[in-house]
């Protein structure tokens, strides 16, 4: 009778633990992205009496992972996920609605129009995710590199005739970087192997007129295969085939490229606004701010096509499984992270 009493003890005190755990999964945010999590998150546990488990997913293995746990009904209370991928994860039926905490913290006029349509499937009531940072992409590239070839950035970076002129420039110089003593590869871009692929592409289609998709007849469909898509894609297509992207730079991702131009392998390439921050972080601490590319670090809108000036807009939301065993916590912890507090954090 005794044994029996203190395994119900002994049950019932582990679901009160449970209950006050938060498993989160994260990906690699910043340049120590579990230390500067927990750290972001302290308040909230000690003010709640939680802890805050994190798991920091490679971008490389995010989508496997989060849609494995999707299916299977196993994984953490809390996942980010990109932008992009808000509706794919949202039409599983696997994301508890969240308008509650959008509510809380402002609703629809505390975020942007194109923030806001990140928070659903396209065409959805309900919200399943909560902005959680947003960014765009521009192109960095090495001020020594474009002074050394002649190459005036604000010509370079205005038009795509510019930008092609600019990396024959580049290519035709004979500037070594200090460190390596090697030429820089004048543009350097992820291939097959990256995750994002596509979202490096998609400023040359929307430059040219063109769209990803577009809705015809209530249906969604692709709109690659359009004139004006399809010229875009050419055009992107076409600094590879004329030789200013390294051929082994497409067999890499996102992340291998970003070392690449951290290394002085490259003159030019497209990023996300962490790049700023890492060239500010020491090296100790995954930045690179004692190499010479951080050192010679310019940043530039891209490049004006035949039809306007676009970028890729993106970023990160959180969202609530709704398998969670603690949701009304776990939906408190949306609450901070998308506070005023959090977010100046």
């Amino acid at each position: 009778m005794l044994k029996k009493a203190l395994s119900t003890l002994f049950v019932l005190a582990s679901l009160a633990f449970a209950q006050r755990t938060l498993e989160v999964w994260i990906m690699p945010n910043s340049a120590q992205p579990a230390e500067d999590f927990k750290a972001l998150v302290a308040p909230f546990e000690k003010a709640h009496g939680v802890e805050v488990k994190v798991t920091v997913l490679d971008w490389g293995v995010a989508w496997t992972k989060i849609t494995t746990a999707a299916t299977s009904g196993v994984g953490p209370d809390l996942t980010q996920l990109g932008t992009t991928w808000v509706g794919a994860i949202s039409a599983m039926g696997v994301l508890e609605p969240v308008d509650d905490v959008l509510e809380a913290l402002g609703g629809e006029k505390a975020y942007l129009p194109a923030v806001w349509r990140t928070t659903r499937l396209e065409g959805a009531r309900q919200a399943t995710a909560m902005p959680w940072f947003s960014e765009l992409r521009a192109f960095y590239y090495r001020t020594d590199a474009l002074r050394a070839a002649g190459v005036n950035p604000a010509e370079m970076f205005a038009s795509w005739q510019g930008f092609e002129a600019g990396l024959a420039k580049l290519k035709a110089s004979s500037f070594r970087d200090p460190e390596t003593k090697a030429p820089l590869a004048p543009l350097c871009t992820p291939g097959k192997n990256t995750w994002d692929l596509l979202h490096n592409a998609a400023p040359w289609v929307w430059g040219a007129g063109g769209e990803i998709v577009r809705q015809a007849g209530g249906r969604w469909q692709s709109a690659l295969n359009s004139p004006e898509s399809l010229e875009g894609l050419y055009f992107f297509l076409s600094l590879a085939q004329k030789g200013y992207v390294p051929a082994e730079s497409l067999e890499k991702n996102t992340a291998q490229i970003e070392a690449d131009f951290q290394a002085g392998k490259c003159a030019v390439f497209a990023s996300g606004p962490w790049m700023i921050r890492w060239a500010q972080v020491p090296e100790s601490k995954g930045g690179f701010a004692e190499r010479t590319a951080a050192k010679n670090l310019g940043v530039a809108p891209y490049p004006a096509g035949p039809k306007g000036r676009y970028t890729f807009f993106g970023g990160s939301n959180l969202a609530l499984f709704n398998f969670s065993k603690n949701k009304p916590l776990a939906k408190e912890l949306l609450k901070y992270l998308g506070s005023p507090e959090a977010q100046v954090r």
